[in-house]
């Protein structure tokens, strides 16, 4: 490789470096957390329909990436990054709170949480891809693009190993906390 690939390689760049490893932080915080989410209503309920339920909550938020690319290609896409992350911290981290309060589980405070962090996300996801050429150069976007989604798929095997882990060890307030609090170090570069 010689100098002047060198210096357009996405690994020199700090800003998308921080992007990179914030967003990295917070998928691998998204997939324990669903693992975490499946086992609370598992063992909460003894129920595996709720699960398959809670399940189904997910996907009808996932489903709102079909329009929500019309939203961010209108709307400041840094601001989508920041204000997303921030109300899906503030759900995970207020449905810990529910928990910790000892209420009895309720799955309609359960499902609108999951249905609105995964909305959240369908909103994030698309608004990421449109940001990151504005912290890149051009020439450095299908290496970029390479390097987000392989971090996103080693996020979700990882996601699943830390999971199980931080479950096993800790429990799953401790996953809920971590994964709300992940949302706060995300944040991407100006």
């Amino acid at each position: 490789m010689g100098t002047e690939a060198a210096s357009r390689t996405v690994w020199r760049q700090s800003t998308f470096l921080i992007l990179l490893s914030g967003q990295w932080i917070s998928q691998l915080g998204d997939v324990a957390f669903n693992l975490a989410l499946y086992w609370y209503v598992l063992t909460a309920t003894h129920r595996p329909v709720l699960l398959g339920l809670v399940g189904a909550l997910a996907g009808v938020g996932n489903l709102f990436a079909v329009v929500s690319g019309v939203w961010v290609d209108r709307w400041n896409r840094r601001t989508i990054l920041i204000v997303t992350d921030t109300i899906r911290g503030v759900l995970i981290l207020g449905l810990l709170a529910w928990i910790l309060q000892q209420h009895h589980f309720v799955l309609v405070a359960l499902g609108v949480t999951v249905l609105l962090v995964n909305i959240g996300g369908s909103m994030f996801n698309p608004a990421m891809m449109a940001f990151t050429p504005q912290v890149i150069t051009s020439d450095q976007l299908m290496q970029a693009n390479g390097v987000l989604q392989s971090a996103a798929y080693i996020a979700q095997l990882a996601g699943y190993a830390f999971g199980g882990v931080m479950i096993a060890l800790l429990g799953v307030n401790t996953l809920f906390l971590t994964d709300g609090i992940s949302f706060f170090g995300s944040r991407p570069s100006p």
